[in-house]
């Protein structure tokens, strides 16, 4: 999905994806635009507000790189690995793709979406399941909001709050045998990480 990231001076400058897949740079301050990357594996790309860094995933695998603008340090690289209830740390579902990203306001923490596959391992998977993540990138801790989430229901397209971390709304769908052509009902539901309760949104 398309990025937009603001300045301290106002300015503007978001990402967005073509057909193709070609990566489109836009800055608001001259009017242009730039093609940073022409059919591209690049599934999703994320800026911090104050443009000081960014996120980007590629089409599959489990992979978040994080990288800064202001210098030129290495980009950090993330393992979605999912929720881990092991003793040495050796558990956890590779993630099979990750999709949406959102930054919080301090451009500390990443939020985003990441699917795991149902069937068995090494077979052509066709069945996922959706949830999401938050990364503190300063710590490198990942944080797995719902690790006992049903089968039955997907959670995806994060979003902070635009003044806070506390808060970061997201769609829930719940999928069950009465559903029509496959379709569940779904939901947008604020979700306050202090508390950790959940909120119908409007």
């Amino acid at each position: 999905r398309p990025s937009v990231a603001t300045t301290v001076n106002g300015n503007a400058a978001g990402i967005y994806f073509t057909e193709d897949n070609d990566v489109v740079y836009v800055d608001t301050v001259t009017l242009t635009e730039s093609v940073l990357a022409e059919q591209s594996s690049i599934q999703s790309v994320a800026f911090a507000q104050n443009l000081t860094k960014f996120a980007g995933v590629l089409e599959t695998g489990n992979e978040i790189r994080v990288c800064s603008l202001t210098d030129n340090s290495p980009c950090d690289v993330f393992r979605i690995m999912g929720p881990d209830y092991t003793t040495d740390q050796t558990g956890g579902t590779p993630a099979a793709l990750i999709d949406a990203m959102d930054w919080d306001p301090t451009g500390r923490l990443l939020a985003f979406d990441y699917a795991v596959c149902l069937r068995i391992p090494g077979e052509d998977c066709s069945d996922y399941q959706w949830s999401i993540g938050i990364i503190n990138t300063e710590t490198g801790r990942v944080n797995y909001p719902f690790g006992n989430q049903s089968a039955e229901y997907d959670i995806g397209f994060p979003s902070f709050s635009n003044l806070t971390d506390r808060y970061i709304v997201f769609d829930l769908v719940q999928y069950t045998t009465e559903a029509e052509n496959g379709e569940g009902k779904s939901l947008v539901v604020i979700l306050d990480t202090q508390e950790m309760g959940l909120k119908i949104g409007a």
